[in-house]
């Protein structure tokens, strides 16, 4: 197998047998900016032949990446790994129907893609699943063909990041079965926390399973002093959110939780919003509209403030 989990008391983890040849497959990989890229060279370090089928970068804002376009480029090589590229669907506008529309492109183009990996041998396959889960299917389809082990990182739990948009209970139903269908498929589950872990074993009790935490620069560990930026958050609880926005975050909520801290007359709770996402524009415009009521929340490139 060229991945595995090693024993829990083992300090160092490796994922790599050295001469192995892994087909690695995710929607995103560089240049967008996602962690399976320095795992993926991490790989390529430790000896392994790293494969990677994903999709083209459009993420977030649903632009084509610069010298990129539908047409490709469909094969390049990055950092020691093999990079073949599907068609996909971008996100542009990042309206639910072109959302709908990415999410379900990529599987389908990278179903019709894996012929062109036609004699490479894979020894293992390493899905890096972010949303939707669907991105599962040629993982499952090529190893079950090839008869290799499937190992899926599970970094967006399905179907529960539907449920902030799918109401209906007949369709979590059925979203269900299709999402634990998918995880059963993988002979090793890898979750980013205990919690996650928990969740996945009572999903797919007969996997393998490992916890792997997402990971940060040792920059971020540094103490850092900013006048500037002391000055402006001093003296107040700053409550910071940091990443996607979508429905699943439920982020307006923290313009109500505003509101009501306002009219406690509580001015020392200071919310801040950094990120991007599909929900941006509709949380920029009830910020917009608390402003209206005379709230005092202010707005920055790239960063949202609501105190």
């Amino acid at each position: 197998f060229a991945v595995f989990f090693p024993p829990r008391n083992t300090e160092k983890r490796s994922f790599c047998v050295k001469g192995k040849r892994i087909l690695v497959v995710s929607q995103h990989y560089w240049p967008e900016n996602f962690r399976i890229t320095d795992i993926c060279a991490g790989f390529a370090e430790d000896g392994c032949e790293v494969d990677v089928l994903c999709g083209l970068p459009n993420y977030p804002k649903g632009e084509w990446f610069e010298g990129y376009r539908y047409t490709g480029p469909r094969r390049e090589s990055h950092a020691g790994v093999q990079i073949f590229r599907a068609g996909e669907i971008r996100r542009r506008g990042n309206t639910s129907l072109r959302i709908f529309l990415n999410y379900i492109s990529f599987p389908v183009t990278a179903l019709f893609n894996l012929p062109r990996l036609h004699g490479r041998k894979y020894d293992a396959v390493f899905c890096y699943e972010t949303s939707p889960v669907l991105m599962m299917l040629p993982a499952v389809v090529y190893a079950k063909l090839h008869r290799v082990p499937l190992t899926t990182y599970v970094l967006d739990l399905w179907p529960e990041n539907l449920y902030s948009v799918m109401r209906n209970k007949a369709l979590r139903a059925v979203a269900a079965g299709v999402s634990h269908w998918f995880y059963r498929r993988s002979e090793r589950l890898v979750a980013m926390s205990p919690a996650l872990d928990e969740r996945l074993a009572a999903i797919a009790p007969r996997a393998q399973r490992t916890v792997v935490p997402q990971y940060c620069e040792d920059l971020y560990a540094q103490d850092v002093h900013d006048a500037a930026l002391e000055s402006r958050f001093a003296g107040r609880f700053n409550v910071v959110f940091a990443g996607n926005i979508s429905p699943a975050q439920n982020l307006p909520l923290l313009v109500e939780c505003a509101r009501r801290l306002k009219a406690a007359d509580r001015r020392d709770v200071h919310f801040v919003i950094v990120g991007d996402g599909m929900s941006r524009d509709a949380l920029e415009q009830e910020i917009a509209a608390a402003q209206k009521a005379g709230y005092d929340i202010a707005q920055h490139d790239g960063l949202l403030e609501s105190f």
